[in-house]
């Protein structure tokens, strides 16, 4: 099972979840934008989580995903493609994701490429910026 976190004000409530749910997650995802205030955060949230992991001796592979000002931009840019927030936001939700699953659309021959469009189509999204750049 893979856990997904998002770091803010109410990261803290992770913690239950990762309790009951201990023996059944093998990746968690930690997302954050690339501030100072959510790297302290990050930091303060990963000592935490080392302990929990190894007080149960769980094996938990733990990737971080910061949100740069590119994406910022890009969700500023939501409004010139009359996409709603909303869809800007699982478009690069989806995009990061494939990032994470070790896919990279700068080297991998249009592979990515084709997963962000099946995923995109199955849930009746707008175009993403690679689908996009490649009209």
């Amino acid at each position: 099972m893979t856990l997904v976190s998002v770091i803010g004000d109410f990261f803290s409530s992770v913690v239950p979840v990762f309790y009951e749910f201990k023996d059944k997650i093998d990746t968690h995802i930690i997302i954050s934008d690339d501030s100072k205030r959510d790297d302290r955060l990050a930091g303060k949230f990963e000592k935490g989580l080392k302990k929990f992991i190894d007080k149960y001796n769980l094996n938990i592979k733990t990737l971080y995903y910061s949100i740069d000002q590119d994406s910022f931009e890009s969700l500023e840019r939501a409004k010139e493609f009359k996409h709603s927030l909303n869809d800007e936001l699982a478009l690069l939700f989806i995009h990061g994701t494939l990032h994470l699953l070790g896919y990279d659309h700068e080297i991998d021959n249009g592979e990515m490429r084709e997963k962000e469009k099946e995923i995109i189509k199955k849930f009746n999204l707008p175009e993403s910026l690679i689908v996009r750049v490649e009209s």
